[in-house]
């Protein structure tokens, strides 16, 4: 199992849209700032050889974001682990089942990811 923890607050899917809706370089500099942020927690050295079923457990300080809008940041972190080599890709033959998990008011912002590999055996 590999797990890391990304302790920001990441952009929820409004805070994303109402930027794409300024304009499309402002979006694409949201992602981009979002994917090296994130890059910088995903462990280095460390490559996933088979599919994994993945856990992310979103935690917020306050109940103002939705889950559903919480949760639209598993892009940014999918990205960045196959930018980082940690997933070859983020298509269904190397991610299984994706699980997500909520805490509102946690003394912290932020998200705990888990890869477990699927065992084939």
């Amino acid at each position: 199992m590999i797990k890391f923890k990304v302790p920001h607050r990441l952009p929820g899917l409004n805070e994303v849209t109402a930027k794409n809706r300024t304009n499309k370089h402002v979006g694409a500099k949201l992602k981009k700032e979002t994917e090296e942020l994130i890059s910088f927690y995903v462990p280095k050295g460390v490559k996933l050889v088979t599919k994994a079923n993945v856990t992310l457990t979103w935690h917020e300080r306050t109940k103002r974001r939705d889950p559903d809008n919480v949760a639209s940041a598993v892009k940014f972190l999918f990205d960045s682990m196959v930018n980082c080599d940690l997933l070859a890709s983020d298509s269904q033959v190397w991610v299984g089942s994706i699980h997500h998990n909520f805490i509102y008011g946690s003394t912290w912002d932020g998200v705990v990811v888990e890869l477990e590999e699927e065992d084939y055996l």
